[in-house]
């Protein structure tokens, strides 16, 4: 059923137009067995949203980090081809995530479908983030949180996976981003950018790992934005002019859970070289773990978490 704390936002634009949302929806704590994604609707045209459903259902695997995506690579396809991805808090041997994919703007879903590895992969955790990419290669890169370290013994980290083959098989870049819930997106020139995540930061600002070699090996700067604590995760997303769009919270304290300092969107036309930042309105106070898209139609969605109504 429906529960009473919802996070980890995902937002998308289908093809006929609809948005779909999800967020992660327990009855009690985060992670609790019983934790399900609610998913939700608001079909072209309208301004209110159906009634939300949990999808998918695993019993007792506690389903987390839903990330809903619009493959436009399929977009001359009639429904074109929609990518729903999850991960598990508690599922016993749960890979790095799961997906199905729709044909028909999310009425219908294929079965869930577990990654393929043929290659042995690093450590995870089953958690994606908010961003699914094709890279100038053509393939589907997607990232999750991680554990262990990097090369710089930074314990806040996430992983990049890769499908050269439209999610038939999948691999390990290797590498290891600068922080948890690492959002990302390709610069023009082919470099692979990570920004920021939480719970990490270099002299007192948000971590941009660049990788020029698809996610192998990572070089690390800071970016002119605040670090993030717990309950927030930055978005970043390319617009349809070509501009990079980023969305997060204001920390000038780097404190946990304080979620008081307002949010801000920033764009860039320079691959992330610098910024024109804007606060967005006083009373909102937190966008949380956040999640932008933008529609055909030039609109820009993001889907909030930690917010009030």
């Amino acid at each position: 059923g429906l529960g009473i704390n919802y996070h980890n936002s995902a937002i998308q634009v289908l093809p006929n137009g609809d948005l779909l949302a999800a967020f992660y929806n327990t009855p009690d704590l985060e992670d609790d067995p019983d934790q399900t994604v609610m998913v939700m609707r608001r079909r072209a045209g309208t301004n209110d949203w159906d009634m939300p459903e949990p999808f998918p259902i695993f019993a007792d695997a506690g389903l987390a980090g839903p990330v809903i995506w619009n493959d436009l690579k399929f977009q001359s396809q009639p429904g074109g081809r929609v990518w729903f991805f999850w991960g598990f808090a508690r599922l016993i041997g749960a890979p790095p995530f799961a997906f199905a994919t729709s044909s028909n703007n999310g009425v219908t879903w294929s079965a869930a479908h577990f990654p393929v590895f043929p290659q042995p992969i690093g450590r995870y955790v089953s958690q994606p983030i908010n961003s699914v990419v094709r890279g100038p290669d053509g393939a589907i890169y997607i990232p999750t949180d991680s554990t262990g370290r990097d090369s710089d013994g930074n314990g806040s980290i996430s992983a990049v996976w890769k499908s050269d083959d439209d999610g038939r098989t999948w691999s390990d870049t290797g590498g290891r981003t600068a922080g948890r819930h690492t959002t990302i997106v390709f610069a023009h020139n082919g470099d692979l950018l990570g920004f920021g995540g939480k719970n990490s930061n270099i002299d007192g600002r948000m971590p941009l790992a660049t990788s020029h070699d698809d996610g192998k090996t990572w070089t690390k700067s800071k970016l002119p934005f605040d670090p993030l604590a717990s309950g927030e995760r930055p978005s970043v997303i390319r617009l349809l002019d070509g501009k990079l769009f980023f969305v997060a919270d204001f920390n000038p304290k780097n404190q946990k859970h304080i979620h008081k300092d307002g949010p801000y969107v920033a764009l860039s036309s320079d691959d992330g070289k610098t910024w024109t930042i804007k606060r967005l309105p006083s009373n909102i106070l937190t966008v949380g773990y956040t999640t932008a898209t933008q529609g055909p139609d030039g609109i820009i969605h993001i889907a909030t978490t930690k917010n009030t109504v």
